[in-house]
């Protein structure tokens, strides 16, 4: 016994020597490391230089339709030209399709279900932003902006993974800071390689090889950008804020600063009815900025500003609009769709109409900012919404100012998603004791909103009418409540969510694409030398994108993580449930087939297509390619529809419930 703890003890040790003799990293990459290494043997090659050679032998053998990246020279503001590497959009594609994996079973799956003609183009997204490698305090060095897309017949499931956005570019935020008409000439040199290309063109199709040695041909169309405001105003060369018509979409609408306010973002509107719009076409706007570009050097610079800041333009010769031939690609009114992620989640409806009811109710006599720390403590949340972090905290004192001074709750658009239903449950409890409020409607108008964009995943739930008439409630509840001070521009685009529903089928918010930002962060947060910071990051960024794309995801519910199910386990499920089998497995999580998780102790709700119960998750177990879980179930006591709420009872009974 002995001599086994002493070889114990000498393994351990040097697992430990391992650790403190290499660079800093996770445990668990190091584990995965090892069990690779374990797995494959060690590489014959293993310095930096190596490595860089390999992902770039890695790219090179990706280049069916040229190479996979290639360099283009960008017109300064002085003149002079920049190259920066960009990304080949069709032999990325082919790559993509061509791998086994992920990106290959959606793009299958879609091609199976929507099939792909000239007559039935698949829709190109488009998503831009900027990100922030390394400590965000200091020198924005490595800021940058990055260019992702995807094709909307994917399916909302499938776009909800990273791995099926792929990345087109990526350009330091000093750069574009020199260019003519800044990320709009960056994005009409993309959009001029994927649609207008000698190598190959959306009319004839793209031919992609399977990893079968099939083939697909693929058509496509520009289908819209997904991006917040701010993105989207450089992409179009708009003047957003600054100008008189903020609204790409409206032909009428303005917004007004109160008290001699200098500040655009603190501009309010004051329309509160689908029917006072005055919606723009699309060969409306494209004229509009033809008869800009057409006074361009024919009157004096003060008059042409003038002109911008009336039409909503910020005219540029180098932007999307200005490239002819963009022109039968581009519908400006019709692919402008706003993202309800950054609309209602961040710094948007929510974070405003939160601070709005809890200082209505504070006035009201309620003690309803210093009891919202003691209030979110009480309430449990499902293992995989834990990781947002200890959302009691975010309403300690020192915070609490903060948000009265920003009149708005500052907190991030995934705490806003967790905190808004208890917060409204809170306001709806009140309204049923207290009666109603013109300011507690106002703000559980808000959160039926949200609660409708959330549902648009659903195909078949609700319509852009839906959406439409809860944007004019929330409008005329605001002004009912006399907030309407507090209804910046993002209040507007309510109005709009329902258009853009019925056109395009599906809002998609960017949420994936903010995960994703991620990986060029890890990346490029690494990378010291900046004379070729975007070449590295693409190479890096790229190769490991690739071997992502060869890795299949969880189509059907299962484990997370195999591992061998205890003897204890083992011995219960024979003698409770008569399970035999010697490959059982468990795991704390189960990935659900919508792509969600369960944990162990997580509180869920059951149905078998008529009626609806609830348990407690005890284990997860998986036999063969079935996964199970065993629930404790609950007993159903009272079910309040007024605010869709239930009271259960734990019960002594348990239900073995496949996982779906």
């Amino acid at each position: 016994m002995e001599d086994c703890h002493a070889g114990r003890a000498e393994k351990l040790q040097r697992l430990n020597l391992l650790r403190r003799a290499v660079p800093n990293t996770s445990k668990s990459s190091l584990q995965g490391i090892l069990e690779h290494i374990a797995e494959h043997g060690l590489p014959e090659l293993s310095n930096r230089k190596q490595m860089t050679q390999a992902a770039e032998q890695h790219l090179q053998s990706q280049s069916t339709y040229g190479p996979l990246t290639y360099e283009h020279n960008f017109i300064k503001t002085d003149g002079s030209q920049v190259a920066v590497p960009l990304v080949n959009f069709h032999s990325l594609l082919a790559a993509s399709v061509n791998l086994n994996g992920s990106f290959y079973n959606s793009f299958k799956a879609a091609m199976q279900l929507h099939g792909s003609d000239i007559d039935k183009p698949w829709n190109l997204l488009l998503y831009s932003d900027e990100c922030l490698p390394a400590n965000a305090l200091g020198r924005a060095a490595k800021k940058c902006w990055v260019v992702y897309c995807s094709f909307k017949e994917l399916g909302r499931s499938a776009l909800s993974h990273t791995q099926h956005w792929l990345l087109l570019a990526v350009v330091r935020t000093s750069i574009v800071a020199t260019l003519e008409g800044h990320m709009g000439q960056v994005m009409r040199v993309i959009m001029e390689q994927i649609f207008c290309s000698t190598v190959a063109s959306p009319l004839v199709g793209l031919l992609l090889p399977g990893p079968a040695g099939e083939q697909h041909r693929l058509f496509w169309t520009m289908g819209y950008w997904v991006q917040d405001g701010a993105s989207q105003k450089i992409n179009f060369g708009l003047k957003g804020d600054s100008g008189s018509n903020y609204c790409l979409k409206c032909a009428n609408q303005i917004t007004f600063l109160l008290n001699s306010d200098d500040d655009s973002d603190n501009a309010v509107l004051k329309t509160v009815a689908k029917s006072e719009l005055v919606l723009t076409t699309d060969s409306e706007a494209l004229a509009s900025f033809d008869r800009l570009r057409d006074r361009k050097d024919k009157v004096s610079v003060a008059e042409f500003e003038q002109w911008e800041q009336c039409t909503g333009w910020s005219y540029t010769a180098f932007g999307i609009l200005s490239s002819q031939l963009l022109r039968p690609w581009l519908k400006p009114c019709t692919q402008y769709v706003h993202d309800y992620m950054h609309g209602m989640c961040s710094n948007g409806c929510l974070n405003i109409a939160m601070y709005l009811v809890l200082e209505h109710l504070a006035a009201e006599g309620f003690p309803s900012w210093t009891s919202m720390e003691t209030y979110l403590a009480l309430w449990h949340f499902p293992a995989a919404l834990q990781k947002v972090g200890h959302l009691a905290s975010l309403f300690t004192a020192g915070k609490v100012d903060s948000y009265r001074k920003a009149c708005k709750v500052k907190i991030t658009a995934s705490e806003v998603l967790c905190i808004y239903p208890i917060l409204q449950y809170h306001v709806q409890r009140l309204e049923i004791r207290h009666g109603s409020s013109p300011q507690r409607l106002a703000f559980l108008h808000v959160c039926r909103m949200m609660d409708l964009l959330a549902a648009t995943q659903f195909t078949g739930t609700l319509t852009g009418q839906d959406l439409d008439q809860c944007a004019e409630a929330i409008l005329r509840s605001f002004k009912a409540a006399n907030w309407s001070d507090y209804c910046v521009k993002k209040f507007h685009w309510l109005l709009h969510y329902g258009d853009e529903y019925n056109v395009h089928s599906l809002l998609l918010p960017c949420w994936c694409m903010e995960r994703k930002h991620k990986e060029i962060t890890l990346v490029a947060t690494r990378i010291q030398n900046l004379k070729s910071f975007e070449k590295s990051v693409l190479t890096e960024v790229l190769s490991l994108q690739l071997h992502n794309m060869e890795q299949m995801l969880k189509q059907e519910a299962a484990l997370e993580h195999l591992s061998k199910a205890p003897q204890k386990l083992v011995a219960w499920l024979k003698q409770h449930l008569g399970l035999h089998s010697k490959e059982i497995f468990s795991s704390k999580k189960a990935v659900l087939k919508g792509g969600g998780l369960a944990s162990v102790g997580d509180v869920v709700l059951l149905t078998n297509g008529n009626t609806w119960t609830a348990g407690k998750i005890l284990l997860h177990f998986g036999i063969g390619l079935e996964t199970w879980s065993l629930v404790a179930s609950f007993k159903l006591l009272l079910y309040d529809s007024k605010t869709g709420t239930a009271k259960w009872q734990e019960t002594d009974t348990c239900d073995l419930c496949a996982s779906a």
